[in-house]
């Protein structure tokens, strides 16, 4: 039995918690007794941890209790059958590396007036590891209430341009506008998995400001 892809890209910190918290059995668990639990190091226990609740398989409240969503239950199951039938060396597990999704936002002026903006990705600041291959990754683009030109645009991170951003233009048809920005890594044959993504509202306004909203994504090494 192969694991499901998504999971061969998520850290083995992750695998391990998930592991854990199949063994428990408890409805929630404080961080600082799921880290101990563990034995982990705080750096290895925030670089699973935040790839789970990114991935929607663990949910956090605000007192910093974690709880196994359905989605997580599922993947338990997963881990403990392949664990199960599959010696320790089988399988194929890809590296995987956090990345910041970025977009910078001005506030468009006026309806039917065209704006420029930037879109990017760049390392996560906690992210230990540096990519170690070019990897293309596609991002796409659309608006609900406007217009987003070029829809949909290529890039290739390489260890020597590990982050990389592009311009695009946007106009805004009525106010707030709502913008989805899609992720995909292009994997074998130009097979695209979903890396992540975000969905933000812009009003028009006459300010000058911008804003920059950011997310984290994952960029699987293969």
């Amino acid at each position: 039995m192969t694991l499901p892809f998504e999971l061969t890209t998520m850290p083995e910190q992750a695998l391990d918690i998930l592991r854990y918290m199949g063994r428990i059995q408890v409805d929630n668990i404080h961080a600082d007794a799921l880290m101990n639990g563990l034995g982990m190091s705080e750096r290895s226990f925030s670089k699973g941890i935040k790839r789970l609740v990114t991935k929607s398989y663990m949910a956090m409240d605000e007192a910093r209790y974690y709880r196994v969503t359905q989605k997580g239950y599922q993947a338990i199951e997963d881990i403990n059958a392949y664990d199960a039938t599959a010696p320790a060396d089988a399988g194929k597990h890809y590296a995987v590396l956090a990345y910041d999704l970025c977009a910078v936002v001005p506030l468009p002026r006026a309806i039917n007036q065209s704006a420029r903006w930037l879109i990017g990705l760049e390392p996560d600041p906690m992210e230990m590891e540096a990519i170690s291959e070019p990897t293309p990754i596609l991002l796409r683009v659309s608006a609900n209430g406007g217009e987003v030109s070029p829809a949909e645009l290529t890039m290739t991170l390489t260890p020597e341009t590990p982050s990389q951003f592009a311009e695009l233009n946007l106009t805004a048809y009525q106010t707030p506008m709502r913008l989805r920005v899609e992720v995909f890594q292009l994997m074998e044959m130009n097979e695209p998995y979903v890396s992540g993504g975000m969905y933000f509202d812009v009003e028009v306004s006459t300010s000058s400001q911008q804003r920059a909203l950011h997310t984290t994504i994952s960029v699987a090494q293969i």
